[in-house]
């Protein structure tokens, strides 16, 4: 099964502890799962992909890409990290060794910088306040 990127996100481990999304099944990412094609994605994901199936174990490709397929190791809740007001579509959770968008948004906990509120910021604004941070974590960030 080959899906379209529009609805990944690519996390680290601590993401979902961070936001406080469940896990339903499976189990999370963690560090040493670096190097794997594993992915989580959310319950409205599972039943969709794979109806009156068990999703823990089923594989799928990125569209557009001939790498090796992703396991799905875990289940976790709907979100609302696009609006309040509705459940987010079907989403995938990437690790974030896998391709993190230079251009996309990361989320910044407070355990990370204590000195700004859990939220989403841009990269510009994380490395003006955490400065080589971000480098550190993925050094194709200037």
């Amino acid at each position: 099964m080959q899906l379209s990127t529009e609805h990944f996100r690519w996390v680290s481990p601590e993401y979902f502890e961070t936001i406080r999304l469940p896990l339903i099944t499976g189990r999370f990412l963690s560090a040493s799962d670096k190097g794997k094609n594993y992915a989580l994605v959310s319950e409205f994901s599972a039943r969709t992909l794979w109806p009156g199936k068990d999703p823990v174990g089923q594989q799928f490709n990125r569209a557009g890409t001939n790498e090796k397929p992703f396991t799905v190791i875990g289940i976790v809740g709907n979100a609302r990290t696009l609006s309040l007001s509705s459940l987010d579509p079907m989403m995938v959770f990437m690790p974030y060794w896998w391709g993190i968008p230079v251009l996309g948004l990361v989320l910044l906990g407070l355990k990370v910088c204590r000195h700004l509120e859990l939220g989403v910021i841009g990269i510009v604004g994380i490395k003006m306040v955490c400065g080589g941070l971000i480098h550190r974590v993925h050094g194709e960030v200037p």
